[in-house]
């Protein structure tokens, strides 16, 4: 949706490892040297300092794939108060939202002009996230456990409402998915801003 006539918000999930945060950041970039006036919102920030709820006992472990460990509505208002900033500026604004979850949380998800599902093999996953330097490790069994079928839930959750999603191939060369998010976000940007001058 459009929020105000010259803010729009875009949402980046999907699976871990996939490409999102890298995708979003140069996406941000891109969008910048065009003029437009850009905010990243990433899910990553908004981890709860208290994790008991979701300590993960057969681990031992905290279960930072549960929407429960993310301060959903702190984000929300995060993008909230974008949204009242943007609207005292004179030209186009967006904001990109990104994180694994971010489409569990119906108030943030109902936000969205469009909404990218990014997608990736299991096990080229897994390897990219032991090569990733993670500021708490996971432990072993995690990844089985609890990171994979987070994400096929939340898979299932973008394919059972595909209309609404439009998928990335994570493991597609980088550049393409970065043209691919920056021409999707261009397309309804440049729509909607010629709909609002006629």
């Amino acid at each position: 949706m459009a929020l105000g006539n010259l803010t729009f918000l875009f949402g980046i999930g999907g699976a871990t490892c996939s490409g999102k945060t890298t995708v979003s950041k140069i996406v941000a970039r891109e969008l910048e040297l065009l003029s437009y006036n850009v905010d990243v919102v990433h899910q990553d920030s908004y981890y709860k300092t208290e994790l008991d709820d979701v300590y993960l006992a057969d681990v031992n472990f905290w279960n930072f794939d549960s929407i429960d460990a993310v301060d959903f509505p702190k984000l929300l208002q995060r993008v909230q108060l974008l949204c009242a900033e943007n609207c005292c500026r004179s030209k186009v604004s967006i904001i990109i939202v990104e994180g694994s979850m971010i489409y569990h949380f119906p108030p943030l998800h109902d936000m969205f002009k469009e909404k990218f599902f990014f997608t990736i093999d299991k096990n080229s996953s897994k390897l990219r996230r032991r090569r990733r330097q993670y500021e708490i490790a996971d432990v072993e069994c995690y990844f089985e456990k609890y990171v994979w079928p987070s994400y096929l839930n939340s898979l299932k959750m973008a394919e059972d409402n595909a209309d609404s999603f439009l998928f990335v191939n994570g493991e597609d060369e980088l550049n393409e998915n970065i043209s691919y998010v920056l021409r999707e976000i261009m397309k309804h940007v440049v729509d909607d801003d010629n709909n609002n001058n006629k």
